[in-house]
């Protein structure tokens, strides 16, 4: 009886079989750097025979938060980071062929290009003296608060939970930011992954233990993603030149 029963749910598709994935699974996690604030975190998660490097730069609001560094020219991340004597990095928006602005970007208070309505730009990092928010476009409004924000997306992760849809064509390197929704907050490189293999990694017991996550927001991926920490001094170059860099700075 009990065989007929195994045999009947894996024939249901409710245990997988020989060769089946049981889902992600973390293999490791261990930290490479801390300084000022901000935690280099190496993660490896694994599925069937796939295997991701997750590298999360853990910090919290408001004694540390994100500046965006705009480079009309093009920059790499760790330039960018170490020009403003940030903590570390990620790339950030998209951007046209040559550079050209692409969503809303706000530097340091200075509006630089205007917000956009477009199916990718479902997202905004906003970020406050002492707050880094992650906002649909509908909830955000540009006031005499906001010092950095710049338009990316899609949401990996809303409301605590996997956003339904995500593409899960062209594993690629991916670039987020997630938070909590209150003061603790993280940017990430991944290895290639699709978006919605990105956000279930992310929604997976015991990749994120540091903080449950509220939001999480995809920004420019494939070769724009690069990621730097300077406690370590590690360096994960993105591949092409970006638009701008979030970087993390002390707070004021």
């Amino acid at each position: 009886m009990k065989f007929f029963l195994l045999v009947s749910l894996w024939s249901l598709g409710l245990l997988p079989g020989v060769g089946a994935s049981a889902g992600w699974k973390v293999q490791s996690s261990a930290e490479q750097s801390s300084s000022e604030g901000v935690r280099h975190v190496v993660k490896i998660v694994r599925e069937g025979e796939r295997e991701a490097e997750l590298n999360f730069a853990f910090f919290e609001s408001p004694r540390s938060r994100l500046r965006v560094v705009d480079r009309p020219d093009g920059t790499r991340v760790a330039a960018a980071v170490k020009a403003v004597k940030g903590l570390a990095g990620i790339n950030g928006g998209y951007f046209h062929p040559e550079y050209q602005a692409l969503g809303l970007i706000v530097s340091e208070g200075k509006k630089i290009h205007d917000q956009e309505k477009a199916r990718l730009l479902s997202g905004l990092v906003v970020s406050t003296a002492d707050r880094l928010l992650l906002l649909r476009p509908r909830e955000f409004k540009l006031g005499a608060k906001t010092l950095d924000a710049v338009q990316a997306g899609p949401f990996l992760i809303d409301g605590g939970k996997v956003v339904a849809g995500l593409s899960k064509d062209r594993a690629a390197r991916r670039s987020v930011v997630l938070t909590d929704g209150k003061n603790r907050h993280a940017i990430l490189a991944t290895d290639g992954l699709t978006l919605a293999e990105a956000a279930a990694v992310l929604a997976t017991d015991g990749v994120v233990s540091e903080f449950p996550i509220k939001r999480a927001l995809n920004l420019d991926g494939g070769s724009s993603t690069g990621f730097y920490c300077s406690g370590g001094g590690f360096d994960l170059p993105n591949l092409k030149r970006v638009r701008n860099v979030l970087a993390i700075v002390p707070g004021k």
